[in-house]
């Protein structure tokens, strides 16, 4: 048929093919409508059922999934799981959620009561921000829990060794502190630093009858590997 010819047709005739033309269109859009939004919903129903199984696997596959459609008001089941879960693994990927969803509320949870709960939202904002963690991870190294002072610790050496050896060698120097963690900062230094003023303090250090056995023998370690550092050939020199 041309185009001159729909005109030939009679008009109650091209009155029905607008109106099945109409009908088609706004079915369509429906059909349109429905195969963007229909899954999205589906989905977040079955991964927010899936919370509750008895599974790791399963309920981490729920959480991520969550995280990935940014389902907003699974946040509360998501704090829930990030807090109580049974499993560690699942833990960390409901902080993850948590992060990706609400950073304001997640950083809320570095002051969590639970130390457990401190220690992974700190490894999260490690892995995720690495360059905007430094000040969070400098304020954990004063936390009353030295499990949660020890994650901030190896994780600021981890993610921002450059900027961290100040901080490292008051930590080191802190009398206050637990001797592992100080055991830790001298050893770090040890094997990451030439300057003169780590070398001024570890002498200190390991000649200070007031000092602990265990922070004398590390000192005199980390100079030693110090020294041997300083008597090997520069890239430079090499060359």
């Amino acid at each position: 048929m041309g185009r001159g010819d729909f005109w030939k047709i009679p008009e109650n005739r091209r009155f029905v093919s607008r109106v099945l033309v109409a009908v088609i269109l706004v079915f369509s859009a429906i059909l349109f409508f429905r195969s963007c939004h229909k899954p999205e919903s589906v989905n977040a129903k079955k991964y927010l059922a899936k919370l509750s199984s008895s599974t790791a696997e399963v309920r981490m596959d729920a959480v991520m999934g969550l995280a990935r459609l940014g389902i907003k008001k699974s946040l509360p089941e998501l704090e829930k799981i990030m807090t109580a879960d049974p499993d560690e693994k699942v833990q960390r990927s409901a902080a993850y959620a948590v992060f990706t969803l609400d950073r304001e509320k997640f950083l809320a949870y570095l002051d969590a009561p639970s130390e457990k709960t401190r220690i992974t939202c700190l490894e999260t904002l490690g892995r995720q921000e690495k360059d905007k963690a430094y000040t969070y991870l400098e304020k954990a190294l004063r936390d009353p829990a030295l499990p949660v002072r020890l994650s901030a610790f190896r994780l600021l050496i981890q993610f921002a060794p450059g900027q961290s050896e100040d901080l490292v060698l008051k930590l080191a120097e802190k009398t206050s502190e637990d001797t592992a963690l100080r055991i830790e900062a001298i050893g770090f230094l040890g094997k990451s630093s030439l300057s003169e003023a780590v070398t001024g303090s570890f002498k200190s250090l390991a000649s200070s009858w007031s000092e602990p056995t265990e922070i004398r023998k590390a000192a005199s370690a980390a100079l030693k590997e110090i020294e041997q550092k300083k008597k090997e050939p520069t890239n430079q020199e090499k060359q």
